[in-house]
């Protein structure tokens, strides 16, 4: 049984907010560059952006580097690639002490969690990668545009972990200070499919906590600016739940 639940999608990751704007800060620029990577993208990426790396060891091709090792072992979903992000995070992270990569290396570790055999090892992994995610929260400032990635990424770890972990609340809490402090005041910041994830997200989290009349607001939302696209049908979905 998987701990992590099966309906965990890559997209999640590949398009948190990469749209959302830097502020001439070069480094989540990069970020942002390195977030609008595509599923069928990874495999072909992942050589490319290794060497860029190995040539130049900037803390922005570290961020290129542990999106696409991060993202391929979410695609790829096996123990190789799993513990190969994992060995590229950690040490990207000793090298960079940066709270994105921390947040990120929580991340992995979850699914390394998701992977064991052995139950004990399971709880014990996703713990661990929980504990780093909290901390990256909390090494970052409210006012820098990295608390806004750092909280997406743990808010939607965090949605799709299974209930005993009690931790929907927490996703909950995260993309409502996203929605309330980016997306209500300047929601063309989130361009494609970015503002769709965030509501449905948010709509998800809230019907997971008991809050359906706010999730139900949030999925019409969803698919009033967003029909047509992934989430816009997923939201269409979650309105027929409410229902039932």
């Amino acid at each position: 049984m998987h701990l992590i639940r099966k309906s965990f999608l890559i997209i999640c990751f590949i398009f948190l907010l990469g749209s959302y704007p830097a502020s001439g800060n070069q480094m989540i620029k990069a970020y942002e560059e390195a977030n609008r990577f595509s599923i069928t993208e990874i495999t072909a990426l992942k050589e490319k952006i290794e060497k860029e790396y190995e040539s130049d060891q900037t803390l922005g091709n570290a961020f290129k580097l542990m999106l696409i090792k991060h993202n391929y072992a979410l695609a790829k979903r096996d123990k190789e690639s799993v513990d190969d992000g994992l060995r590229a995070i950690k040490s990207l992270y000793s090298k960079f002490n940066n709270p994105l990569l921390l947040a990120y290396l929580g991340s992995v570790e979850t699914m390394k969690g998701d992977l064991s055999p052995d139950s004990s090892l399971k709880t014990a992994w996703v713990k661990r990668g929980i504990r780093k995610m909290d901390q990256a929260v909390n090494l970052t400032n409210k006012g820098d545009d990295l608390m806004v990635y750092v909280r997406m990424l743990r808010g939607n770890n965090y949605l799709n972990l299974p209930k005993m972990m009690k931790k929907t609340k927490t996703a909950q809490e995260d993309f409502k200070w996203i929605y309330e402090t980016v997306y209500q005041s300047n929601p063309d910041r989130f361009k494609g499919e970015n503002g769709g994830s965030l509501l449905y997200s948010y709509g998800k989290a809230c019907e997971l906590e008991g809050d359906i009349e706010m999730a139900g607001r949030l999925y019409k939302e969803c698919i009033q600016k967003y029909r047509g696209t992934e989430y816009g049908r997923k939201a269409e979905s979650g309105i027929e739940e409410l229902k039932r």
